[in-house]
């Protein structure tokens, strides 16, 4: 996806797509197929981090067809970075707070950092009190959060993307 200036630093959308273990007798579905039921989509990965890859692939591909304009962002730890998830996240989420936080591992981005590519996450998929069941059993998230993250990754980086 291009933004405004072709010359621009790229923006680098991460998901892992390995896959945890799963024994299906231990589960009560097929975990290794994509079962939506009440509201929910269940299988392994479905959470982590299938979700998330499948929305980067999604945005990307529906990006490229209906825009061609050139741009890009930097990163740097400012208003660059939260100002349009605040903004995204406000339209969509009116009156959720916005809490930044840092993970201390866990996460592929460690590879970039190591070699000094600045390194953010977000997702905007929401998970209930239960959570996500990631690399556990039944691994599920709701319809709704998938496409409220969809929504709320593809208007981010699209506002990324055409940072001055």
């Amino acid at each position: 996806m291009h933004g405004r200036d072709r010359g621009a630093k790229a923006i680098l959308l991460l998901a892992h797509i390995d896959v945890v273990e799963a024994r299906r007798e231990d589960w009560q579905r097929d975990p290794f197929k994509l079962v939506e039921e009440n509201g929910w989509f269940y299988a392994r990965g479905a959470s982590d981090d299938k979700a998330m890859a499948a929305v980067f692939t999604d945005s990307s591909s529906v990006t490229a067809k209906r825009d061609s304009s050139p741009g890009a962002t930097s990163s740097s730890r400012t208003a660059r970075i939260l100002d349009p998830v605040r903004a995204v996240a406000a339209k969509i989420w009116p009156g959720v707070p916005l809490v930044p936080t840092m993970s201390t591992g866990a996460t592929d981005g460690r590879f970039l950092t190591a070699h000094g590519v600045p390194t953010y996450g977000l997702s905007g998929m929401f998970h209930d009190a239960e959570g996500p069941r990631a690399h556990g059993l039944n691994e599920r998230i709701r319809v709704v959060s998938l496409m409220n993250g969809r929504r709320f990754l593809y208007e981010v980086v699209k506002l990324y993307a055409n940072q001055p």
